[in-house]
């Protein structure tokens, strides 16, 4: 069956993944050989929307790890477009995709190695994962519950259609965010953050649960109340495993 066309902004070089093939593993074996920026390398299938995006950073690591908040903003941005308005899309720091207050999908970051901090990386690999089909509420081993969009009412959105949407606004967040800054991006992003003052609706059980987040800062780390005690973590730190595990 031939691989069907994707319909994305033309600064994106699209690659479509073959069968078994982990998208994010390819896409970070491209950035190694030089693959150009925005090569968006991706999974033709229906059960999930899978895909990986090649990026050139142009700050060190740090500050370019806010890129996986503003792809957050971009995909809750691509879900809310598709799905009913009834449906509550929402963010748990620092990588789910929460739909109906149960985790649909995750992000991936990856990047060069790098001799310091202050170093800018060679490339950086930004994945994303949504579970579209097959799947009903089921609790993870750990804790909290993931889910499917079909599985929550959302029938009529396909893999592809929200790939796409998702490559339109994840792009118009980038520019944003490069043009003006990351202020406009937290604003987004705590609209939807699980725990975060009045929307601690957006997450039924999981970590966010039981804390309340008290503020993200400009790297993209967040202070939150556990109990009585305040705690931070930095953005950096908590990517490098996945966030329901905090």
């Amino acid at each position: 069956m031939a691989t069907p066309k994707l319909s994305v902004p033309s600064m994106y070089r699209p690659v479509a993944a073959g069968d078994g093939v982990d998208p994010f593993d390819l896409a970070c074996a491209h950035a190694k050989e030089g693959a150009d920026p925005a090569t968006l390398v991706w999974t033709p299938g229906a059960d999930r929307m899978e895909c990986a995006i090649v990026l050139g950073p142009e700050e060190p690591l740090g500050p370019s790890l806010l890129v996986a908040l503003v792809a957050m903003v971009g995909i809750g941005d691509a879900l809310g477009a598709l799905i009913p308005p009834t449906i509550p899309v929402g963010f748990a720091w620092p990588d789910r995709i929460l739909v109906s207050g149960a985790t649909a999908g995750r992000l991936r970051i990856a990047s060069a190695e790098t001799p310091d901090d202050d170093a800018v990386p060679d490339w950086m690999v930004l994945g994303l994962s949504i579970a579209v089909t097959g799947r009903s509420v089921e609790a993870f081993p750990n804790g909290g519950l993931h889910t499917a969009l079909h599985a929550e009412g959302c029938d009529d959105v396909g893999a592809k259609d929200l790939l796409e949407s998702f490559s339109r606004h994840f792009l118009y967040w980038m520019n944003r965010w490069q043009d003006d800054g990351f202020a406009a991006v937290r604003a987004a992003w705590l609209s939807r953050a699980a725990g975060y003052g009045e929307n601690t609706d957006l997450e039924i059980s999981g970590p966010w649960s039981s804390r309340v987040l008290l503020q993200l800062d400009a790297l993209g780390g967040i202070e939150y109340a556990e109990g009585t005690t305040d705690k931070t973590a930095t953005l950096g730190d908590a990517l490098l495993s996945p966030g329901w595990l905090l």
